[in-house]
């Protein structure tokens, strides 16, 4: 499975369950990532690295499919360029 992929419903919605918790990240937006659990839970994130503390921090945009797609990508296009524009 590559975890690397452009997020659609259909490659979302085929998304393996396992036995432990994983991230696929989505090529459209940069940023934005979704957290799967063995449950079957998917939850968007967006993650960027401080430049002021130097380490990454991770924010949680919503759970799938509440949160569409198209949403999750303009929500971690805007923190992306606060983060681009200095805000932490």
């Amino acid at each position: 499975m590559a975890n690397r992929f452009s997020f659609t419903v259909t490659r979302i919605e085929d998304l393996e369950l396992t036995e432990k918790r994983y991230f696929v990240y989505d090529d459209k937006q940069p940023g934005l990532r979704m957290y799967v659990t063995p449950s079957g839970t998917k939850t968007f994130q967006f993650q960027f690295r401080s430049k002021k503390h130097g380490k990454p921090f991770t924010t949680t945009l919503g759970k799938y499919p509440a949160l569409k797609i198209t949403e999750a990508r303009d929500q971690a296009a805007q923190l992306l360029s606060e983060v681009n524009a200095g805000v932490d």
